[in-house]
């Protein structure tokens, strides 16, 4: 949990009865956003990073490299939900700072939210990374090595802290992706324009599903953590002013409480965000929760699609299979 969370309330217990900002409209919204959205957000994060796993175990045994990706980051984002939202929700709601019961725990809950954070974010660069590279060079030997060298090279040189790294490298990864995205589709109706449009359509959930879906991830965690990490950075800049006047203060308050608990929530919306824009996981995810024994629609071939539709080319394998 950061100093941020501990710099509140010290400011609240030694400001003065007349400066006292917890009875403020402003301030109780803050409070109220932790209160509130912090169990529905905490269920839902636990229900969805379960259910990844669980989908992912049916689909093929947790075999195969995209799959291990998503298995580890739904592991990071449960840790990451629980060791930072859990203990802001009790201090915020019941006024209990689980740091001080032992030095230990206090230890454990900086490091443990962290290391959670830190791996689930570089998780995703390097699954949009890998699938950007495989999208370019179509070479799943090549793309593997190159994101794996790279990555552990920035780590292993002190660059893993720096907090702009993922936006940049994801930035520019979801330019290249949707660029991709964009120039498979033209290819896909060219090439079928004289096709029945059941296999225009099939051929371009096919180009769009994976990519679609590594997009949608990354572009939801810039919007849910990027805007967190500016409200810290200018809190580290402004700080005397912000503290100084319980107006500016107020506001701060409910800035900062929205932004974080963004931040914090972000770790619970990747099982909705597939169910979105996968079609295949879709599927077996409602098979999982109604416990279905009706075969796996996701899989049956499109009505009236040749067989040229079904032998994959070495791309279609790399870049183009449904999720």
């Amino acid at each position: 949990m950061d100093n941020m969370t501990d710099c509140l309330h010290g400011w609240v217990s030694t400001s003065s009865p007349q400066d006292d900002v917890t009875s403020r409209a402003l301030y109780q919204a803050g409070m109220t956003v932790w209160k509130v959205g912090s169990p529905v957000s905490i269920v839902l994060g636990t229900v969805g990073n379960i259910l990844i796993f669980v989908v992912l175990y049916e689909r093929n045994g947790t075999r195969g490299g995209m799959s291990v990706y998503f298995t580890v980051l739904a592991v990071t984002d449960l840790v990451g939900l629980y060791f930072n939202l859990v203990p802001r929700w009790i201090k915020f709601t019941f006024n209990f700072d689980i740091k001080a019961l032992h030095i230990v725990i206090c230890k454990l809950t900086f490091w443990i939210p962290y290391s959670a954070s830190t791996m689930s974010t570089w998780t995703l660069v390097v699954m949009v990374t890998q699938r950007t590279l495989s999208v370019i060079w179509h070479s799943k030997i090549t793309e593997i090595r190159v994101v794996h060298r790279c990555v552990q090279r920035l780590v292993l040189a002190g660059h893993g802290d720096i907090l702009i790294l993922p936006f940049i490298v994801l930035l520019v990864d979801d330019v290249i992706l949707i660029g991709e995205v964009t120039r498979s589709t033209r290819e896909a109706r060219l090439r079928l324009a004289v096709g029945s449009q059941q296999q225009i359509k099939a051929r371009e959930q096919k180009a769009m599903s994976m990519t679609t879906t590594l997009i949608t991830t990354s572009f939801t965690f810039f919007i849910m953590t990027f805007p967190y990490y500016v409200v810290e950075a200018l809190t580290m800049v402004m700080v005397d002013t912000l503290f100084a006047d319980a107006a500016v203060f107020e506001v701060f308050v409910v800035t900062w409480s929205i932004f974080t608990f963004l931040w914090c929530s972000h770790h619970a919306v990747n099982f909705y965000l597939y169910c979105l824009t996968g079609s295949r996981f879709r599927a077996k995810a409602w098979k999982v929760l109604c416990g279905c024994k009706t075969g796996f629609t996701g899989a049956k071939s499109t009505p009236g699609a040749s067989l040229r539709e079904h032998a994959k080319s070495p791309r279609d394998e790399n870049c183009q299979e449904e999720f």
